[in-house]
């Protein structure tokens, strides 16, 4: 049995028709899986490196002195150079992955938005302590206070970590 060549070429456009759409969508899911997976991976690990400088530098513990220091009647402050200008910055894998947040789920955006926020603000309340813009006091309770949301902030960071490299 033989088929007519023009039924023979029908088909094959009604395949092409039916198949070419379907591969194109699945070359497009294809590539948005491997964006939101290099989105997911790379603030992972800018959120490790954050996480981790702060262990290794002991941020907490350097905190926890200047309230011992402070709330011993001593009122100078520390210097720091350059917070500022780091909140205002932001992180920048962060930054630079801004617009393509939304190729993230987004109860993970709302989580990662909250991290970033939340470093963001620390930096610019020891900007301002290092700046003399607070009291002794002030910053006692400021500290006592930001020491208690970086905890918050640090373990969101480690779910956030689990979360994202688990993005396929």
């Amino acid at each position: 049995m033989q088929i007519d060549p023009a039924i023979a070429g029908l088909i094959g456009v009604g395949l092409g028709s039916i198949l070419g759409p379907l591969g194109s969508r699945w070359l497009d899911a294809k590539t948005a899986a491997a964006r939101r997976q290099s989105i997911s991976r790379a603030l992972a690990a800018e959120i490790t490196a954050m996480l981790e400088v702060s262990e290794r530098r002991d941020y907490a513990g350097t905190y926890t002195g200047w309230l011992d220091h402070w709330k011993a009647g001593n009122s100078d402050m520390p210097r720091i150079s350059g917070l500022e200008t780091a909140a205002e910055k932001g992180d920048p894998v962060f930054m630079a992955n801004l617009a393509q947040l939304g190729e993230l789920p987004a109860d993970t955006v709302a989580r990662i938005v909250r991290f970033y926020s939340g470093a963001a603000s620390l930096r610019l309340d020891l900007a301002g302590i290092s700046a003399g813009n607070f009291s002794r006091n002030e910053a006692i309770a400021l500290v006592e206070y930001d020491l208690e949301y970086w905890a918050d902030i640090k373990a969101l960071g480690g779910r956030l970590i689990s979360e994202l490299t688990a993005i396929k």
